[in-house]
């Protein structure tokens, strides 16, 4: 598609610009052909959770005090620490208040996320994940602020 530009009473001449050509897909954008793919090129299928996904819960989340040092007003919503990977969160009913980090202060979310919040590594983190979920779904129940369309967690 060619466009004509020129300044009206500029004098100069009139010019027209040609869009260079599209560019190649990469590698990443191409199709994939499906049957090219053995099982060891990207390992077995994984069913993938459909996370719920709920505004006025996280603020009600974010607005406890944290969960391990019990620090008040600076908590975020952070996710459980179990079956999240890149790019992929939890349902927000399986997160529980920890607190952001400050320009002083490294949050415990941010060690939470990291393995460095607890002693015993991943399995430590993930335990207290699903403590501290439990803990904090049981308190916004028992207030009575549970959102009306969020539906109950049920343990699967």
């Amino acid at each position: 598609m060619k466009r004509t530009f020129m300044s009206r009473g500029s004098g100069f001449a009139r010019k027209t610009y040609t869009p260079p050509p599209a560019a190649p897909l990469r590698a990443l954008e191409r199709p994939v052909n499906i049957a090219r793919i053995s099982a060891n090129d990207s390992g077995p299928a994984v069913a993938k959770e459909n996370p719920l996904r709920c505004e006025a819960y996280r603020r009600l989340v974010a607005a406890m005090p944290c969960a391990h040092c019990r620090k008040p007003d600076r908590s975020q919503h952070a996710h459980e620490n179990d079956g999240k990977g890149k790019a992929q969160k939890l349902d927000d009913r399986r997160g529980m208040p920890l607190c952001a980090d400050e320009p002083d202060r490294e949050g415990c979310h941010t060690k939470f996320d990291q393995y460095r919040l607890l002693p015993g590594g991943r399995s430590a983190h993930v335990a207290y994940g699903e403590l501290w979920a439990t803990q904090t779904r049981a308190a916004i129940l028992a207030a009575g602020k549970w959102p009306p369309k969020l539906p109950l967690w049920t343990e699967a």
